[in-house]
């Protein structure tokens, strides 16, 4: 496709995948690429998403980010944030949460049912839950973050099968990928929170 609607762009998942897919040059190499060395993800995974946390945690700012119910975890809640560590059960549901998202998308076949199926309920942003929205900053550093740790394991590993920069580039353009279309789906929540907003604004008036 040579041709992109802007007004699809911003409202259709799938056209903007295929847009930024245009723009990354990124396609079947990459998804080979990929394929080939799910052992390798699968591997590296845990430890990223671990040293990831360990991060995060490490910032007021973004630990706070932690405390909420996710999608899929009915444990028990802490309401205080100073009790809250590493070992707590909701942190732990994160990261895994967190490592099953990259493993989803570093291993998928980025067909247009996946894309279209599974990106929106697998927004690392959310957290898995639609009430809480990171601010884009922490967005960008997420993904820097996580791609920096994977390329580092490309380098160190003796396991990873073919090209190491083709994988490296396969890495690079997959973050790219998913920290673009977040911030689509983030655009999209400021917006319909300024509706909302502006509604209350209007019924109070």
């Amino acid at each position: 496709m040579n041709d992109f609607d802007d007004e699809r762009l911003d409202k259709e998942v799938h056209h903007r995948f295929l847009f930024n897919c245009r723009f990354y040059d990124f396609g079947e190499r990459e998804i080979s690429t990929l394929h080939a060395n799910k052992d390798f993800i699968l591997k590296v995974t845990p430890g990223i998403i671990e040293k990831f946390m360990k991060t995060t945690f490490e910032i007021g700012v973004t630990r706070k980010l932690l405390m909420p119910r996710i999608v899929g975890y009915y444990g028990e809640l802490q309401s205080d944030y100073d009790t809250l560590s590493l070992e707590s059960e909701i942190v732990k549901a994160r990261g895994q949460l967190c490592a099953d998202f990259f493993i989803s998308y570093l291993t998928s076949d980025w067909s247009e049912e996946f894309v279209k199926g599974t990106f929106h309920k697998k927004m690392i942003h959310r957290w898995g839950n639609k009430e809480v929205v990171i601010d884009a900053v922490f967005n960008n550093a997420f993904y820097t973050l996580i791609r920096d740790a994977y390329i580092e394991a490309v380098f160190e590993s003796t396991s990873v099968k073919g090209d190491k920069v083709l994988l490296v580039r396969a890495l690079n353009k997959v973050t790219g990928l998913l920290n673009d279309l977040s911030h689509m789906y983030m655009v999209s929540d400021l917006d319909d929170q300024k509706e909302s907003d502006d509604a209350i604004i209007g019924s109070v008036n």
